[in-house]
């Protein structure tokens, strides 16, 4: 079985000229191999497209517009065998959150002729988003955490964390486009 040394937090002079020697410990060819493999893809890609089949299959109000996609380690392929979830955004483009303090005061007056408060907020999507996985998993239980709704692993899937979330802008003009944040 090869070891492989790796630095130690603890570095020792070798010489007065500034060389540094790192003290070295070994790490079984074993342990090096699980954190070489990434995690579970095939049980993330069953979660993640899982989630994804529960929100699109769901027959939403007119208006109501969002996009799903993922972050993460599962995401950037860099999920280890040991700690992996499957980290899902549900973001929420319908309405959005915005800072106005910036505007001149005739910007501000534009964008409040241009835009009306809305009837189905963030609250509205995410309690939607959780009862609808709480339909499609009837026999889970959907915990929601402090900024997501956790959806338990199960037989071929590992857990997800689902962040249902809408777009926060700060405006520093407003030229009548939507783009002005």
């Amino acid at each position: 079985m090869a070891n492989v040394g790796i630095p130690e937090t603890q570095l020792h002079n070798w010489s007065g000229a500034g060389a540094v020697r790192l003290a070295h410990r070994s790490v079984p060819e074993s342990q090096l191999q699980t954190w070489a493999n990434p995690g579970a893809m095939a049980m993330a890609q069953v979660a993640h497209t899982s989630i994804r089949a529960a929100i699109n299959g769901t027959t939403w109000n007119p208006g109501v517009s969002y996009e799903i996609f993922l972050q993460g380690s599962y995401k950037n392929d860099t999920n280890i065998w040991a700690d992996s979830d499957v980290d899902v955004v549900v973001q929420f483009n319908s309405t959005y959150y915005s800072d106005t303090s910036a505007l001149n005061p005739v910007d501000k007056a534009n964008y409040d002729k241009a835009f009306v408060p809305a009837t189905y907020g963030w609250r509205d999507f995410r309690d939607t988003v959780l009862k609808v996985l709480q339909g499609y998993y009837p026999t889970l239980t959907i915990g929601e955490g402090n900024y997501c709704l956790k959806v338990p692993a199960r037989s071929g899937a590992l857990q997800a964390d689902v962040l249902v979330c809408t777009q926060y802008r700060r405006y520093i003009q407003f030229t009548g486009n939507d783009s002005d944040y």
